[in-house]
């Protein structure tokens, strides 16, 4: 992620691909995301079919466990609730210009996992 973000490649481009992990049987491509996300995602209530779909491509990944982790391992309340607010910021950025996003149900669906995310994150 710190790559993606340095080397400024578009975080949308490719969001909503999922599994893309390898191209080959037995490639990477069949790797399950790692559980904690998963139950993660779970107790957000994700159901199973989108929580396997985003959790498959590697941004969302990415971008997920790094919320994970800070939620898992950082404690001090402030630096947790400033990140919550820029979280909750970002969202309302993203739900500000809609209409651009309005006929394309990955990138809908994309914000809704990623609500849902925060929302259990903020908890």
């Amino acid at each position: 992620m710190r790559n993606a973000a340095t080397h400024s490649r578009p975080l949308i481009s490719n969001v909503v691909e999922p599994f893309q992990y390898g191209k080959k049987k037995n490639s990477l491509k069949y790797k399950k995301s790692a559980i904690q996300l998963t139950q993660f995602a779970e107790r957000a209530g994700i159901d199973s079919e989108l929580r396997n779909k985003a959790l498959t491509n590697m941004k969302v990944n990415d971008i997920v466990a790094t919320i994970y982790l800070h939620e898992r391992y950082v404690k001090h309340k402030g630096l947790k609730n400033r990140n919550a607010q820029e979280l909750k910021n970002l969202l309302q950025v993203i739900k500000r210009n809609k209409q651009m996003y309005a006929k394309n149900h990955e990138l809908r669906e994309i914000y809704y996992f990623f609500e849902l995310i925060i929302a259990e994150y903020t908890r």
